[in-house]
């Protein structure tokens, strides 16, 4: 259940031990601001954001205080998808597509409504033989992301869950246009190691589908991304991933050897799904 944005401000702004006056200052006084935290009147979200930088929680965290931590609506969705997905569990899947319908019989945020199911009936197209995106279903998912003048989380969430499904063409195009229109990702580290591990899948794809041109050019932006020595997980699977890259190149001994080493850093921090799941994929490539 949402709580009222004054009453938490209250709680948080208590909780550092802070007074009315030592939050207030030139954009709001402590009584305008007590007014806020007692419901009797709404302050502007420039004034919430000054103010809740004077207290020092970020704006995502007030969201999450807000909303009782609890999910939102998409998180949970996404959260089941990869659940299912992985189970291999189209019962479920079904249900999910089901549900997306009934909100958009309810005309509640229609819109947002039907590109979740697009991406749950693409989750499902992996798992059941029978079910596949139309032609018009990818058009839609494609006019909506292109139309985006900026993609803020939902669009690289809703982008980066369902470039696996969509084709090697149409998610390499998605991509570039993610790179164009997404400005402000590296800031926020939730959305970049989205966008990274988003890019490194189609990277992976290029290599795979012979178009190395294409991967040459995605290679250069994830690096770009990653040059940060703290993004350990990231550069490590970028590392997997540049291994295939040379091995098409002809380079296979080189690249042999940057796919056992990244193997052997999971062994070594004991990360033993991505450890086994790696070692597949590299003994697919050289079975």
């Amino acid at each position: 259940m949402q709580k009222k944005l004054g009453e938490v401000f209250r709680e948080l702004r208590i909780s550092k031990q802070m007074s009315l006056n030592d939050v207030a200052g030139e954009q709001f006084s402590a009584s305008q601001l007590s007014k806020f935290e007692r419901g009797d009147s709404e302050i502007t979200a420039s004034k919430l954001f000054l103010a809740l930088d004077a207290i020092g929680v970020a704006p995502e965290e007030f969201n999450l205080v807000v909303r009782d931590f609890e999910k939102s609506e998409f998180d949970e969705l996404l959260l089941d998808l990869r659940k299912y997905f992985i189970e291999r569990n189209a019962r479920m899947l079904k249900k999910l597509l089901i549900k997306e319908n009934e909100q958009i019989d309810l005309k509640s945020e229609v819109k947002f409504h039907r590109l979740n199911k697009i991406l749950v009936k693409a989750v499902l197209s992996d798992v059941d033989d029978e079910v596949s995106l139309s032609e018009s279903e990818k058009t839609e998912i494609s006019d909506y992301l292109i139309g985006v003048a900026e993609w803020g989380q939902y669009e690289i969430l809703l982008f980066g869950n369902i470039s696996y499904f969509i084709g090697l063409e149409l998610s390499t195009m998605l991509a570039t246009e993610l790179l164009h229109r997404t400005n402000y990702y590296r800031n926020i580290p939730k959305n970049r190691r989205i966008v990274v591990s988003t890019l490194i899948n189609i990277f992976i794809a290029c290599v795979e589908n012979d178009q190395l041109n294409k991967a040459s050019f995605f290679r250069q932006h994830i690096a770009d991304i990653i040059e940060e020595e703290t993004d350990l997980y990231e550069r490590n699977v970028f590392r997997f991933a540049e291994g295939t890259y040379f091995v098409k190149l002809g380079e296979a001994e080189k690249g042999r050897q940057m796919m056992v080493d990244s193997i052997e850093i999971f062994r070594i921090l004991k990360c033993r799904n991505l450890e086994k799941n790696y070692q597949a994929f590299y003994d697919s490539i050289f079975e």
